[in-house]
């Protein structure tokens, strides 16, 4: 009978229990959420160097406390721009007070401490064996192709090997030799690189690049019908590196020729677009791109003659083009008066 009828009373009396349960419940998460939360702790550092890029809080200081989601809304609120090389910038608490107030971040949500001002440098780039590599193929290409090597620009088609950063940089025998196939021309190169440390080489990268030579060309300033006279106002000179050697024919050269096709605004000129029939046409080129030619400077009976020049364009007789000081690298601007001989201002 007594376990009868306590069955019964356990089973009467059951749901009750559990709104009991659920109410006791309720009321334990309304005292924890009524209970404030922790503030977060601001510890700045007394010294950062950052990346070239907006300085966050985050990089200038520690976080802790509070909960994970205003910790990561302080971390990412930037403070200032990243400093010049060479430069530093003071980050002081009042500053951090003013940009937390500014993103809604109450007093009563943080605590700053720590130190009194943060010095904040720019972070200096570690030596990249991949600028080293470029470097070297630059150079190398320089020589094959009997240029100079800032008229070459070398770009990278694809990362070098994983290996390759693990290469210490800092050692100061380090050399990279690039071993150019003999047919290597402009365009699409792959080349194998030696990494040298005192003579001894210690490993070969393969790498695939790009090779530009950097040139100055004839472009169609505007739209040019076909049969149009070039002139001043329809064509423009510009130095552009390209992966084909162009025929380096001069604003001069072109102008008075008659367009053989339409040419629209940005096309290179070449011969093979104008019409070969004009008078100046008839004129023989007296220097070609590459040609050695002397520099003649003449005032009030004076004549200097430079011997060592290289011509970086082609021109006729009265031609205005560019040469190179192969003694002092200087590139300058003379007339074409004879054949291998350019006249310069005084």
């Amino acid at each position: 009978m007594r376990k009868c009828l306590k069955f019964s009373v356990r089973r009467r009396y059951r749901p009750a229990l559990v709104v009991l349960m659920l109410a006791g419940f309720c009321a334990r998460l309304q005292t924890r959420a009524a209970e404030p939360l922790a503030p977060a702790i601001i510890t700045l550092k007394p010294s950062v160097a950052v990346p070239d890029d907006l300085v966050e809080i985050g990089e200038i200081a520690d976080l802790r406390g509070s909960n994970e989601a205003l910790r990561a809304k302080i971390a990412r609120l930037d403070i200032l721009d990243a400093p010049l090389p060479g430069r530093m910038e003071i980050v002081t608490p009042s500053l951090v007070h003013i940009r937390l107030s500014l993103a809604g971040v109450r007093d009563d949500e943080y605590r700053l401490e720590g130190a009194e001002r943060v010095q904040v440098s720019l972070r200096e780039a570690r030596p990249d064996a991949a600028a080293s590599v470029v470097d070297a193929i630059q150079a190398e290409m320089a020589r094959h192709l009997f240029v100079e090597k800032d008229d070459v620009e070398v770009v990278l088609l694809r990362p070098l090997p994983e290996r390759s950063s693990e290469i210490d940089m800092s050692r100061p025998n380090l050399s990279f030799r690039p071993y150019l196939p003999p047919n290597a021309q402009l365009g699409n190169l792959r080349v194998k690189v030696g990494v040298f440390l005192n003579d001894r080489m210690e490993d070969v990268l393969p790498v695939s690049a790009e090779v530009r030579l950097f040139q100055t060309v004839v472009r169609a300033a505007r739209p040019i019908d076909r049969g149009a006279v070039l002139d001043k106002d329809n064509v423009h000179v510009e130095r552009v590196a390209l992966t084909q050697r162009m025929n380096g024919s001069t604003a001069d050269e072109m102008l008075g020729k008659k367009a053989r096709r339409p040419l629209a605004p940005g096309n290179l000129i070449q011969e093979r677009d104008v019409d070969k029939g004009s008078e100046k046409a008839q004129d023989p080129i007296l220097i070609r791109p590459r040609d050695s030619v002397r520099l003649v400077a003449r005032k009030r009976g004076l004549t200097v003659i430079v011997s060592s020049a290289e011509a970086l364009q082609a021109g006729r007789r009265g031609d205005t083009i560019q040469v190179r000081n192969t003694t002092s690298k200087k590139i300058i601007t003379g007339r074409v008066i004879d054949q291998s001989e350019v006249e310069v201002a005084f």
